[in-house]
């Protein structure tokens, strides 16, 4: 319970800080463009997308909070999309290294272990 309050606790401060650098005193002035150039300013401060929405996630729940309770007119928040990263993926000479045999009468036992293991993966796929 205690981390949950940390969590909400440093993240929105983070947002209020914003707000007050912005001049925004009344939650009944926060709209979609402010949350836009807060996430600009976000942007600027972290350069990983998994940070800035891990801020966004605990504003959106309290500003969607203020919308229900009407303190807000609503506006809908969409967290930053992450960019996926294509998989390395092993050539076709990487894997006929991988799984060919090791001298059994010269290898430990961790190369051993390592081939048995990476032909099991290849053949599983």
């Amino acid at each position: 319970m205690r981390k949950t309050i940390d969590y909400y606790y440093w993240n929105l401060k983070s947002f209020i800080d914003y707000l007050s650098s912005e001049s925004i005193v009344s939650i009944n002035d926060v709209n979609s463009s402010v949350l836009d150039n807060y996430i600009l300013s976000q942007k600027e401060k972290y350069k990983n997308t998994t940070s800035i929405n891990t801020h966004l996630r605990a504003v959106r729940a309290f500003l969607y909070w203020c919308m229900d309770n009407d303190f807000l007119k609503p506006f809908k928040i969409h967290l930053l999309r992450q960019k996926e990263e294509p998989l390395k993926l092993y050539s076709d000479d990487d894997i006929q290294k991988l799984i060919a045999k090791p001298n059994l009468k010269e290898c430990s036992f961790v190369e051993y272990r390592g081939w048995i293991m990476v032909n099991w993966f290849v053949e599983t796929g």
